[in-house]
């Protein structure tokens, strides 16, 4: 094996999720916490976060697949990628086992709560195309696009499978042109089923204080249509 895959790595089987998205395994007697991992999987890891009790790290390789790992749908899925969308490298039926799972872990843990019964997770209608509201910003350059993995950079986009196909379609027009560097737009299906652009001012402002002083209920006029 390369040296660059050796050097301060480690082997991990990883067992169960965390809230967050990130699957947990245990390493010399604390969690490894371990974003884009699938739990069932052996992957090697280096630490990039030791916080004492536990620690973060990087998913350098998976050796062995878990039987629930999938390719991901979306082309911006990944590290220093798109920040969202967590769990797309996991079969939607084993989604649902371990949100059901998560819920019953943080009961205990949290809650000291032991015997909980929890509910199977209550699969959505379709797991694609559900969003009925998104909200971007808008790259340097002018472009549509969504937080960064770093949670500072902006990353154009192309396509999102999670927006409903209303919006993905007008998503699609919209692309086409240039917005002010900084800005937040809100796109939602509005009462008419039809998609509704809304500024919502630009990343420096507190969301709570900018939207009611916005005229958010209405298309800004300075946007396409």
């Amino acid at each position: 094996m390369n040296d660059h895959l050796t050097a301060d790595t480690f082997e991990l089987d990883l067992t169960g999720m965390s809230h967050g998205g990130s699957a947990i395994g245990r390493h010399q007697g604390r969690a490894i916490f371990v974003p884009y991992g699938v739990p069932g999987d052996r992957v090697r890891v280096r630490i990039v976060q030791d916080k004492g009790r536990f620690a973060v790290a990087e998913l350098i390789q998976v050796i062995q697949p878990a039987a629930s790992r999938i390719e991901p749908r979306c082309q911006h899925f990944g590290v220093g990628r798109c920040g969202g969308c967590q769990f797309q490298p996991i079969d939607y039926a084993k989604q649902l086992e371990l949100k059901q799972q998560t819920v019953a872990d943080q009961l205990a843990r949290l809650g000291g709560i032991t015997d909980a019964l929890v509910h199977p997770t209550i699969p959505a209608p379709q797991p694609w195309h559900y969003r009925s509201h998104v909200t971007f910003h808008v790259t340097p350059r002018g472009q549509l696009g969504f937080v960064s993995t770093d949670g500072r950079t902006i990353l154009p986009i192309e396509q999102c499978h999670i927006m409903s196909e209303p919006l993905a379609a007008q998503f699609q027009s919209l692309r086409a042109h240039t917005f002010p560097s900084a800005a937040r737009l809100r796109l939602q299906a509005g009462s008419s089923g039809q998609p509704v652009l809304f500024d919502m001012g630009s990343t420096h402002d507190d969301v709570a204080e900018a939207l009611p002083s916005r005229p958010h209920h209405r298309p800004s006029p300075a946007l396409p249509p």
